[in-house]
């Protein structure tokens, strides 16, 4: 084949192997699970280690209580947001992208209302982080979780982003710089989930230590 004969390739094209992608995603969102499970077990342990040593009996005054409701909307929010999140890759699986935006898109609103149940939560109470034991955990672990899922959502936005870029290239081809873009979003997908279960769970653990136990 001449070189005249050669098809025209984009310098923004995709040139990498789907299963090289989906390889290197999968391997990206497990280093960023196990960290994220690093940095929030560290507050676990301080749960527990310090309301075994309970230091003069101070492990959690009477004048700590914080929103049990918001506790269970924060909760309520999260199981909400993986459940929605994984209708979507199912979705994606089966090829069919309108099912995987509107779902992609309810676990990112659903998330964004677990962030801001945690801000209210933590505009009010009426305690800080020197109030005993439970509450330095309590301040702590939101204050840190709230950070960890803002940034878990704002890789969900990407891919919803991307889902959308991927539609109206299927409406103008000729605009793209990938010849089949919707099918980059699986390995993506199967990376996030990843991610964002590791979060789930421990948002999850953290209520039950938090506002149960």
């Amino acid at each position: 084949m001449s070189s005249a004969d050669a098809p025209i390739v984009s310098p923004y094209a995709e040139l990498e192997p789907p299963e090289i992608l989906a390889h290197n995603l999968q391997v990206g969102a497990r280093v960023m699970a196990a960290a994220q499970s690093f940095a929030l077990l560290a507050f676990v342990f301080a749960y527990f280690y310090l309301r075994t040593l309970n230091s003069n009996g101070a492990w959690r005054p009477r004048h700590v209580n914080p929103s049990a409701g918001i506790g269970v909307a924060l909760a309520a929010c999260l199981v909400l947001c993986a459940a929605a999140y994984f209708v979507g890759v199912r979705r994606l699986g089966d090829g069919t992208e309108r099912g995987w935006r509107i779902a992609a898109s309810a676990a990112l609103v659903f998330g964004l209302g677990a962030f801001g149940l945690i801000v209210a939560q933590l505009a009010s109470i009426e305690f800080g982080p020197t109030s005993g034991g439970y509450a330095s955990v309590f301040v702590g672990w939101h204050a840190f979780y709230a950070v960890n899922l803002l940034l878990v959502l704002v890789w969900l936005e990407t891919l919803v982003a991307q889902s959308l870029h991927t539609h109206t290239q299927h409406l103008a081809p000729e605009s793209g710089d990938v010849s089949a873009p919707f099918a980059v979003m699986r390995p993506a997908g199967d990376a996030f989930a990843v991610v964002l279960s590791v979060a789930i769970v421990l948002g999850l653990l953290g209520y039950l230590l938090l506002y149960v136990v």
